[in-house]
């Protein structure tokens, strides 16, 4: 399950609900769901979206949302997210003259922190395997263990360089 929260901008007007195929009009529930909006857009004009994300429900996704989304300045949260992700990065510094290389194996680097990923909201709530509600004390509850071969280096690989996600990864 995932619940969702958006913001806009600007007013917006849903001008399409489609849920697993169907024109819907009152509900919205279903696996292949599908939303079109509309507005008067002047050329050139800027609409920020924010989306906020929760398994335990629409009050998860709401809190998530006033907790992570605050700014309303897009270029700040780009530097942010650049900035934390230059962070994540620098925990194995390579050094070499091959451009190629070094965009491959920070590329490689990258994908060894997208997966397993946070799967709670900003008050700690989850929703176990059994698909009940718990509250994750002390530590941040994963998701998406189930990449194939993790276990002969992405997971070593944490044990050096990530020793509380490690941790947390066992909590999971």
């Amino acid at each position: 399950f995932f619940f969702l929260g958006i913001e806009f901008s600007k007013p917006m007007k849903i001008s399409k609900k489609e849920a697993n195929g169907k024109q819907e009009t009152h509900l919205f529930t279903g696996t292949k769901l599908a939303l079109a909006f509309s507005t008067g857009v002047k050329k050139g004009e800027k609409i920020n979206v924010k989306v906020s994300i929760s398994p335990t429900g629409y009050e998860g996704a709401g809190k998530n949302m006033l907790a992570e989304g605050q700014s309303k300045d897009f270029d700040a949260v780009r530097k942010q997210a650049e900035a934390n992700w230059d962070k994540e990065l620098s925990k194995i510094e390579v050094k070499s003259d091959d451009k190629n290389k070094l965009a491959i194996f920070y590329t490689a680097l990258y994908h060894v922190f997208t997966q397993p990923n946070i799967n709670m909201d900003v008050d700690g709530k989850y929703r176990g395997r059994d698909n009940k509600l718990y509250t994750a004390n002390g530590f941040d509850y994963y998701t998406v263990f189930s990449l194939w071969d993790t276990f002969r280096g992405a997971h070593p690989l944490m044990t050096l360089i990530d020793r509380k996600r490690t941790a947390d990864f066992i909590n999971t």
